[in-house]
């Protein structure tokens, strides 16, 4: 379930802070490890548990991120425990780059493929949609298997479905009519 409204301040302040310090780059990187962490339904469990101690939660958080965060974000990591917000990093991390983008004038697409993307590929993908746009893009990747090949483009109403997957079902429609 989503909550913006509890995620909003939290993004919006972080997002102030790595760009005063001019490290917004990296407080993505961390924010998005942080928010996949948290996705996940065990970590969920974990946090509901009324027993486990605020320090110890955020001790093993810290223990196990590679690279170690820096102050702020020890710093924010620790508010967001004691405030028991840490259930919503995953919407933190949306709102977070959402500001990002704004601020840079970037267009974010979406790229769902079959099989993981070459560094060629990816980088093709990039000029050809910055030509088009005629902006910086930044492309989230993302693998699933089920467009059995071939790949899916997606920012806001913009869709390519260029996926096996795609063409199978368009196929199949066309032999129903």
């Amino acid at each position: 379930m989503k909550n913006d409204t509890l995620a909003r301040p939290y993004a919006k302040a972080a997002y102030l802070y790595a760009k005063e310090q001019g490290t917004v780059e990296l407080w993505f990187q961390f924010l998005g490890k942080l928010g996949l962490v948290f996705a996940d339904h065990t970590m969920q469990n974990l946090l509901q548990n009324p027993q486990l101690p605020k320090e110890t939660l955020l001790a093993i958080i810290t223990e196990n991120m590679s690279p170690s965060p820096d102050q702020g974000m020890q710093n924010f990591l620790k508010e967001l425990t004691h405030q028991q917000r840490l259930a919503v990093l995953p919407e933190m991390v949306e709102l977070f780059a959402e500001d990002w983008q704004m601020d840079r004038h970037v267009k974010e697409f979406t790229v769902s493929s079959a099989t993981a993307l070459s560094t060629a590929q990816i980088t093709e993908l990039e000029q050809n949609l910055t030509a088009q746009f005629k902006q910086p893009v930044f492309l989230t990747l993302k693998i699933d298997e089920s467009l059995m090949g071939g790949m899916m483009i997606q920012s806001g109403d913009y869709v390519v479905d260029g996926s096996l997957k795609g063409q199978l079902n368009r196929l199949k429609y066309s032999l129903r009519k």
